[in-house]
């Protein structure tokens, strides 16, 4: 069965997606159940104990986060320079079409004379 590359490229991009979500829920599982098996799942009653952990889930899950937003706004910028360019090139269409409309006119009254 041979495939079109329109349909290569959408099976590529679904194919992404699902690798970026596996890989997402990795990167964030992977840190909590590192801790878990390193100290254990037991609740404690310290104060000490759970302010220790904060520090360390915070110092881990901090960077990821920040690599993710940083990942949406550069998605973000793409998206919106594609936005511009698809604006662009309809304003230029609309204005080459009007000019085109105009002159035809024009064309038209002076073949009428």
């Amino acid at each position: 069965m041979r495939y079109s590359r329109s349909q290569l490229k959408s099976g590529f991009k679904t194919t992404g997606a699902v690798l970026g979500a596996i890989s997402g829920v990795i990167i964030i599982i992977a840190p909590m159940a590192l801790y878990i098996r390193t100290f254990g799942n037991e609740l404690s009653d310290s104060h000490p104990r759970w302010a220790e952990m904060g520090a360390a889930m915070s110092g881990i899950y901090s960077p990821i986060i920040a690599l993710l937003a940083l990942m949406f706004l550069i998605m973000q910028v793409r998206l919106q320079n594609q936005i511009n360019r698809h604006q662009y090139d309809q304003s230029f269409i609309q204005e080459a079409r009007s000019d085109s409309h105009y002159y035809l006119e024009q064309l038209d009254r002076e073949l009428d004379k």
